[in-house]
């Protein structure tokens, strides 16, 4: 006959008291104390020769048994909940009506069960016989001793009380011990009362239970004998001396382990200081020690109170799980349970925003805690809404987390940088941080616990915010994942990142994007050859000579000799067949305006970026400052980059801003100081950094010599952008991804930057590195948050790997799809500003890119499988995906209407002839 299901009900008061069988989780355990005690009562017979009344004080030996039944568990195991649902059971014996309690349902009638003892609650100076006497006088109160048999008894006991400790004199003879008439008269019948103590105890037990309609034992139970150090020892020496009648069901309760600790305390003890100072030199110290006579005795005497087949393990609840269903009642009016292990996981997938589907490990690890513990999870799980979840959680491993130094109100605060802070500070201290990422189960139950605490901060904080992933990416996961590179293992290093990069309580995303920039930079000191492309950014020259920056730019290889004044028409006679199709665009460009006649100079044929920025760009200098830091070098030289990492930096602090306001805000304004890594002077001297950016003292700002003047095409794009904002900020669009995703889209954006730097070659120029770097980051968070199966490949050399994955999204009929996060980043206007406008896999001019086209597919699609409920913003993607037409000055800055410029497509065009780092 199958079993019902064990039940949890989580709308309970949490008493410990269980009024329905089915609530009883240690199932098999009661079975195995039912068997044991059925088993010790049926061996007890009135007519037995081993009964005390017929042993004579002459007798060389009696019967002792040692049947104390061991209730063994860790705190809060159930230890306590199970006694004294044990109890109670045996005191109604009424209630046992099925038909697999028949047999200790009998038993259960001849037995009287006896109030638990807690020895916390036992004075002092109260000895334990005392205490079990009083309970079992208690009992037999109202029962008449008409033949006097029970006085009798209690008078044979008597004399011998006054011997045990805590009872009469100190003495155990009194004074009178030294008249020679009292020896021989009361002294030595004293001393036979002390001597068969035990002997008269198991009488009066007999007596007592033949007075109460003849039951056959008392059953007794102790509580937690091993938490008192006071009682315990004393307790477990009162069973090994007196409790040995099988008149006594003797229930004990603790750890094994404890209960050691309790008794080495005393063996130490006994042996004293002497015996510990002077043995080892005796016995030595590589044989048969002092430690393992100690563990030895430890185990015997164990072995003789608790004997092994008596001992009753509290299993976890994983371990009832596996044996038997468990079901779980989350509220009054739910009639029946759900499966519990699919509960449990459904609610952890939701607190951690993991999909749906996702398995979770870290409720089978949690299941094989205490069950104490696994109790005030599960009702953590079951509060009214998932930040209180998270809350209680916390609250219910507050203890672990102080032990990890771990702050416990890390939800409570409201703060999400304050979480993000925390989790940084801990795993920084963590051999395995990269790793820790994935936010699975280590095999220490400590660090486990504080990373799926940390891992529910953190869930509260990214699903609160649509700007929320690309805060935790840039200000924690990102850094991190960096930790793997071998130059910053130790933990030296690692502090030193976390203070570079938390220069305050709540840092802007961009400055973190250039400080990671910055940290990555330092490390290529050591070699002294500084790439162009270098971990999501680009080294920009700032004075070069003209013969190095038409090298650079356009790969002239022959100088332009003396006296000679080519123009732009003329680059294409100099370099023949040869002019790379980044850079000729940009001449393209000028002889369609029909300024192919201006001679080869800076400022027409190649420009520095602060000069773009500051004269050249108008209004949409507000949009290149964006991407555009400074840093300084460890030897205090000024550096400038470009940066696809604050790029996105720039759309996640827009995603956390109520409005876009100023741009510029956004923008890093101050240099970055340098990231030091504790190199000697003589490490820094080989540093050639300044070969290949020749460095400069930071230029003083000045007013422009002509006024910025009205845009439209700059007020359009700033329209789009408001626009796109809007229905970014949607909270139904809800682009909330778990902080495990979050680990991974760090790693594959990083080793993807990583391996993007080693395919960059000295042709690549600026603009066209950056687009790379853009598209391997947009291709990151695509593959991974439409959770795209299929073999990692990356758009390194050609957009192709972008488009087929957009495409593969488009054509799926699975679970497949864009997730909002990709959507936000893919239709953002600041992206498409800065993205080539051409194909860049076919080399004829004004090809159209193919990956706007894909693009713009793949997200009407999405939007046309939305419902009106689910956006209620607009999406313009046709107008957000168009790069912005920009108009670029050129030769000298005039104040009129003469001005020359150019028009461009984005800012793809202009910045592949911005000169960059080259590697020699």
């Amino acid at each position: 006959m199958s079993q019902p299901p064990l039940v949890i009900n989580l709308s309970s008061s949490g008493t410990g008291k269980f009024d329905e069988r089915n609530d009883i989780l240690q199932r098999d355990a009661l079975k195995r104390l039912d068997s044991l005690i059925v088993e010790q009562v049926n061996g007890i017979s009135d007519y037995s020769e081993d009964n005390y009344a017929k042993v004579k004080e002459t007798s060389l030996s009696y019967s002792r048994t040692h049947n104390a039944m061991l209730i063994q568990g860790g705190r809060g195991s159930g230890k306590t909940t199970f006694l004294l649902n044990a109890l109670h059971r045996l005191n109604t014996p009424q209630k046992l009506d099925k038909p697999d309690e028949a047999d200790i349902a009998k038993v259960a009638n001849q037995l009287h069960v006896l109030p638990m003892i807690d020895p916390t609650l036992v004075e002092t100076k109260e000895n334990i016989i005392i205490v079990i006497l009083s309970m079992i006088e208690a009992a037999i109160a109202d029962v008449k001793d008409e033949r006097g048999k029970l006085e009798e008894a209690r008078q044979a006991l008597a004399e011998g009380l006054g011997l045990l400790d805590g009872i009469g004199p100190n003495s155990a003879y009194g004074n009178e011990w030294e008249e020679a008439t009292w020896v021989m008269s009361r002294g030595l019948h004293k001393a036979k009362k002390g001597r068969s103590f035990e002997l008269k105890f198991g009488v009066y037990l007999e007596t007592a239970l033949s007075l109460l309609n003849h039951k056959k034992a008392f059953v007794l139970a102790f509580d937690d004998v091993d938490t008192n150090f006071n009682h315990g020892h004393t307790i477990l020496e009162t069973i090994r001396k007196y409790l040995t009648s099988p008149r006594l069901v003797l229930l004990l309760s603790g750890d094994l382990d404890l209960y050691g600790r309790l008794l080495r305390r005393n063996i130490y003890n006994t042996f004293g200081e002497q015996v510990l100072k002077y043995d080892p030199n005796i016995i030595g110290k590589d044989k048969h020690n002092l430690s393992h006579a100690v563990l030895e005795l430890e185990e015997q005497y164990l072995l003789k109170i608790v004997p092994p087949q008596n001992r009753i393990p509290m299993l976890p609840l994983g371990g009832i799980m596996q044996r038997s269903g468990v079901s779980v009642k989350t509220s009054v009016k739910e009639e029946s349970g759900q499966d519990l292990a699919q509960w449990a996981n459904e609610q952890i997938r939701k607190l951690l925003l993991d999909k749906e589907g996702q398995s979770q490990s870290f409720f089978d690890f949690v299941s094989m805690e205490h069950l104490r513990l696994v109790i005030g999870y599960l009702q953590a799980l079951n509060q009214d809404d998932k930040k209180s979840c998270r809350q209680m959680i916390l609250k219910v491993f507050e203890t672990r987390l102080r032990t990890s130094q771990v702050p416990t109100d890390l939800i409570e605060r409201g703060n999400f940088d304050y979480a993000l802070r925390s989790a940084f500070d801990w795993l920084i201290n963590q051999d395995d941080a990269p790793d820790l990422l994935e936010f699975g189960v280590p095999v220490d139950p400590v660090r486990a616990v504080v990373l799926h605490c940390l891992a529910l901060s953190l869930a509260q904080g990214i699903e609160s915010h649509n700007g929320g992933p690309l805060r935790a990416l840039f200000a924690l996961a990102l850094p991190i994942t960096m930790m793997r590179r071998p130059e910053n293992v130790e933990r030296d290093i690692r502090s030193s990142v976390f203070r570079f990069l938390w220069t305050n309580s709540s840092p802007s995303l961009p400055e973190i994007a250039a400080r990671i920039g910055t940290i990555d930079r330092s490390r290529r000191q050591e070699i002294g050859k500084i790439p162009g492309s270098s971990f999501g950014s680009v080294g920009l020259t700032h004075k070069l000579t003209q013969k190095e920056s038409l090298l650079r730019v356009y790969g002239l290889i022959d100088p332009v000799k003396s006296g000679e004044r080519p123009t732009m028409s003329d680059l294409n006679d100099l370099n023949g067949s040869d002019l790379d199709i980044t850079t000729a665009n940009w001449v393209y460009h000028l002889n369609n305006a029909e300024y192919g006649d201006l001679q080869i100079r800076q400022s027409v044929s190649w420009f520095s970026i602060d000069d773009l920025i500051q004269e050249r760009s108008g209004k949409f200098s507000e949009v290149l400052r964006l991407i555009v830091y400074k840093r300084f070098s460890a030897r205090g030289e000024m550096f400038r980059s470009l940066s696809a990492l604050s790029l996105f930096a720039v759309i996640g602090d827009l995603l956390m801003s109520n409005e876009i306001g100023d741009l510029t805000s956004h923008a890093v304004s101050a240099t970055i100081p340098p990231f030091k890594r504790e190199k000697t002077q003589d490490e820094l001297s080989l540093s050639t950094e300044a070969v290949d950016e020749q460095g400069d003292e930071e230029p003083k700002e000045e007013e422009s010599a002509t006024a910025i003047q009205d845009d439209k095409h700059f007020d359009k794009f700033m329209k789009n952008l408001e626009e796109w904002h809007v229905f970014a900020c949607d909270e139904r669009l809800n682009a909330a991804v778990s902080p495990a995703l979050l680990g991974s889209i760090a790693s594959r954006i990083h080793d993807d930057l990583m391996d993007l730097d080693e395919k960059v070659t000295s042709s690549w120029k600026s603009g066209q590195i950056l687009h790379r770097q853009i598209t391997n980051i947009l291709h990151g968070i695509l593959v991974l948050t439409s959770g795209l199966p299929g073999r990692k490949e990356s758009p390194k050399v050609s957009d192709r790997p972008l488009r087929e994955a957009l495409g593969r999204i488009q054509g799926t009929r699975t679970d497949v799809s864009l997730h909002p996060l990709a959507i936000i980043v893919l239709s953002c206007p600041l992206v498409w500003a800065f993205l080539n406008p051409y194909d860049d896999d076919n080399h004829e001019f004004w090809a159209t890119n193919p990956l706007r086209t894909t693009a713009l597919e793949a997200l009407k699609n999405w939007r046309d499988s939305q419902t009106a409920k689910n956006i209620k913003a607009s999406s313009n993607f046709d107008n957000w995906l168009k790069p912005p037409t920009i108009r670029i000055k050129i030769g000298p800055i005039v104040q009129s209407a003469n001005q020359r410029s150019v028009e461009l497509d984005g800012f793809y065009d202009v910045l592949n002839v911005v000169p960059r780092n080259v590697t020699k």
